[in-house]
């Protein structure tokens, strides 16, 4: 019999009676029911020719079939209808497209390694037409049994999450692009009306959209930053003109109506490389976080230091924190203004320690008031 042609992994299947004998064993294991059956995925057992001779039962509910017998000698991307499983006659696994197949290169690095590996897998399913498409994050584990081996797959469904973070993408770019638009329109009627008696009302709104832009940007960095998606961009940084440049962004905020911002007149304007962009960002955060702490004809105080290799940007506000406050104050959902914050200090230590390379922190007494502070190596 000649030897199917493949553009990636094998094209050969076990034959009939050891494809038996493999399905045989593992059904006789009620134990091993018990556990694939109690994980949240779709897990499966595949021989060496990435036949399917085990699955639990969230197989079977995804692709709608009644029994385990149906799915028995077929490759994954067959049990999905997989478009690409039908290229070749060698079946799942060997079309040209199956070379960038998370669920393919994963099993295949996982036999030739002898251990776990890992991807992401996309699947589209129909004969002819689109009937559905799949997003999964695999994860292929070998192991022996009397001198055979086989493959665990976990199949995480994670089509809800992609989908999410598509539509996060495209509701950023299309909202922040109106926010701007309306900048720049305000931008143009400030210059052609220059009437005393609307030029403040028109400064106001301009004061407005830029915030709205603002926090647009915020969340979509928040965003792309949990997704592992920021990208660092280094530049010359200088502490005591990011400190003014945020302290001037802030004066407006809505947060710092009948309070006082004082920049520490001792700072130091420290030469430092750092992620401009990053850093105000986290600023900005400290800086509203202080003002929405205190209450009217309060101040708080802003200023920046070098110790050594390190500048530390540090943010004052008179008020102080719980212990149980503490315990709390970076943790993601956590916020003491109510439900559906708590986003700002878990941004902060987010940009701060995964992507800029530094420390964050805080004092809190009832004698020096409560204190966050930024510590970025200077090189």
């Amino acid at each position: 019999m000649a030897t199917l042609h493949t553009y990636f992994a094998p094209a050969e299947r076990a034959d009939n009676k050891s494809l038996e004998n493999d399905v045989s064993f593992f059904a006789s294991y009620q134990s091993l029911h018990d556990i694939l059956n109690a994980v949240p995925s779709i897990g499966l057992i595949l021989n060496e020719h990435r036949q399917i001779v085990f699955s639990n039962n969230h197989l079977l509910e995804t692709v709608g079939v009644s029994g385990i017998e149906q799915l028995m000698g077929k490759r994954p991307g067959e049990v999905f209808n997989c478009v690409n499983a039908t290229r070749e006659p060698g079946g799942c696994g060997t079309s040209e497209f199956c070379q960038v197949c998370g669920a393919a290169r994963a099993i295949m690095k996982s036999l030739a390694s002898g251990q776990s590996a890992s991807g992401e897998c996309r699947i589209t399913s129909g004969n002819g037409k689109i009937h559905k498409a799949w997003d999964f994050r695999c994860v292929a584990t070998p192991f022996k049994i009397n001198q055979k081996v086989f493959t665990i797959l976990s199949l995480s469904d994670i089509s809800n999450e992609k989908r999410r973070r598509a539509m996060e993408r495209i509701f950023f770019h299309d909202i922040i692009n109106t926010a701007s638009g309306l900048e720049g329109f305000l931008s143009y009627i400030s210059k052609a009306n220059r009437q005393k008696e609307t030029m403040p009302h028109i400064d106001i709104v301009r004061r407005l959209s830029r915030s709205l832009i603002d926090e647009i940007t915020a969340q979509r960095e928040l965003s792309s930053a949990e997704n592992d998606e920021l990208t660092v961009r280094r530049e010359d940084v200088y502490s005591l003109d990011l400190v003014s440049d945020v302290v001037n962004f802030m004066a407006y905020h809505i947060a710092s109506k009948n309070k006082n911002i004082l920049t520490c007149p001792d700072s130091d304007n420290i030469a430092f490389q750092s992620d401009a962009t990053l850093l105000r960002r986290v600023l900005i955060n400290m800086l509203k976080n202080a003002l929405e702490a205190c209450a009217e004809g309060e101040e708080v105080s802003i200023g920046c230091r070098q110790e050594e290799n390190t500048v530390i940007i540090w943010v004052r506000n008179p008020g102080t924190m719980p212990r149980d406050v503490q315990k709390q104050i970076f943790q993601r959902s956590f916020s003491t203004k109510g439900q559906d914050r708590g986003l700002g200090t878990y941004s902060m230590r987010l940009l701060t320690e995964k992507y800029l390379g530094g420390t964050i922190s805080f004092t809190t007494s009832a004698k020096s008031g409560t204190a966050f502070m930024v510590r970025l190596p200077i090189g």
